[in-house]
């Protein structure tokens, strides 16, 4: 055994053994030593739960083990929102992390490089924006076999990337998500909007499928829940807006991705009875909407 894992093992057994002790103010000391673990730490913390019989312990134990976790998670999600040139499926790793700390992310890059591969190799570079989005929404549903499930899906697994991947089911919100991943990586221009609340996709007059003659911003919209493809006229109507009146939309923010899943993951949490991720999520989201 390497050096330094002996004496993190018995740094960390050292400090298990005082967690018996009556006097609060050590508890509060040893579990404050407890939860500034390193990773390493903390997967060895994690692996000694089962050699201890007292109940209480293990259960305080497991706590620490799940509040050092979703830190490292609080870091790099801070990290992330903290840099420019943002990937929205590293985000996407990070929430994930949150509910499997022991995520395989370099499996699930492959995994996830290989989807992108296929679906650009069904894209000819000289397809119209049109014809691009129709083979998106084909790459999504007949070739990937993506299933949209009921938006109200209470289950982790629909919002958790590396599911999604293995298992093609998540609703609507999330595959939404997933499908300007996909297109961001790929330099198709497809952008969220809010408009009046709701989540709108939009082709954008953008390199490299620009329309030199045509003046509006966005070439056409995509229907959220069939990814088809739809003109201004009838997104128009559906919000019963006039043809003389700018559309009200808002740019739906990398930031705002991010806040989104949060509050899903947290009201899963709170249906599923795990309060302390909860509670975790609920001051995440309070940090990012102070910055």
């Amino acid at each position: 055994m390497p050096e330094k894992k002996r004496k993190a093992i018995e740094k960390i057994n050292l400090l298990i053994s005082f967690l018996d002790e009556e006097n609060d103010e050590i508890l509060m000391s040893i579990e404050k030593e407890l939860l500034s673990l390193n990773k390493q730490e903390n997967t060895i913390l994690k692996q000694l739960i089962s050699d201890i019989d007292n109940p209480d312990i293990s259960r305080r134990i497991k706590n620490i083990v799940i509040l050092n976790n979703f830190r490292f998670s609080e870091t790099e999600l801070l990290h992330w929102l903290s840099i420019n040139d943002k990937s929205l499926f590293d985000l996407l790793t990070i929430i994930a992390k949150i509910e499997y700390p022991d995520l395989d992310c370099k499996s699930l890059r492959i995994h996830y490089d290989k989807i992108l591969k296929e679906v650009w190799t069904s894209i000819p570079a000289e397809f119209s924006p049109l014809d691009v989005a129709k083979l998106l929404k084909s790459a999504f549903f007949n070739v990937q076999k993506f299933k949209m499930l009921p938006s109200n899906s209470i289950i982790v697994r629909h919002f958790m990337i590396n599911d999604v991947l293995q298992t093609k089911e998540t609703n609507k919100l999330f595959l939404n998500i997933l499908y300007i991943c996909i297109a961001r990586d790929l330099g198709i221009p497809i952008v969220p909007l809010m408009i009046e609340s709701l989540l709108i996709l939009a082709f954008e007059n953008k390199e490299p499928y620009n329309i030199s003659f045509i003046d509006n911003k966005f070439l056409f919209f995509i229907d959220n829940t069939t990814l088809s493809p739809y003109p201004d006229a009838k997104l128009r109507q559906k919000f019963n807006i006039k043809e003389d009146v700018d559309l009200p939309y808002e740019r739906f923010t990398d930031t705002e991705i991010a806040t989104t899943l949060l509050n899903w993951l947290d009201n899963l949490y709170l249906q599923n009875k795990k309060e302390l991720l909860s509670e975790r999520i609920k001051s995440l989201i309070e940090k990012i909407e102070e910055k």
